[in-house]
């Protein structure tokens, strides 16, 4: 039996925003996913998120917060242009990721189905955070239209 995976969230688009571009996702990456390593462990899709960072040095809170207990201080809140700025970059990296038919944005149950029978990841593009969305909500409007399909507010 061929067992396919569906993952439930990946980082990947927040790694791409770290790293600076989308390159190697075809051919490696070291330390997260890849299209080998999909491949090899037999991902069939997932929910590709959207993430704005905090600011602020993630090592030393990463260090804090696995201490027996921490107390720490919410971050200052992000802009609502950077915020913005942002999760356009990580949705055009999963765009881009498209174009170069390593995944399948996909907006639909029936789309899922479609890449998967045609050996694509399906991508279904996740918003994790509701950072980038302004009052009128024409940033939403904007990411609906580049293939979002799930929001995770907080």
């Amino acid at each position: 039996m061929n067992m396919q995976i569906f993952d439930g969230h990946n980082d990947l688009l927040t790694k791409l925003f770290t790293a600076g571009d989308a390159s190697g996702f075809g051919s490696g990456r070291a330390g997260h996913i890849d299209k080998q390593k999909l491949t090899a462990g037999g991902m069939v899709g997932g929910f590709f998120a959207i993430w704005i960072p905090s600011p602020g040095d993630l090592a030393t809170l990463t260090a804090e917060m696995r201490k027996d207990s921490y107390d720490l201080p919410l971050p200052p809140q992000i802009a609502l242009d950077e915020a913005q700025k942002i999760a356009l970059i990580q949705a055009g990296h999963l765009a881009r990721l498209q174009s170069e038919e390593h995944v399948a944005v996909c907006t639909s149950t029936q789309a899922i189905r479609t890449a998967v029978a045609g050996g694509k990841t399906a991508a279904i593009l996740h918003l994790e955070g509701a950072e980038p969305i302004d009052p009128d909500f024409a940033m939403l409007d904007r990411l609906y239209d580049m293939g979002l399909r799930s929001l995770g507010p907080v």
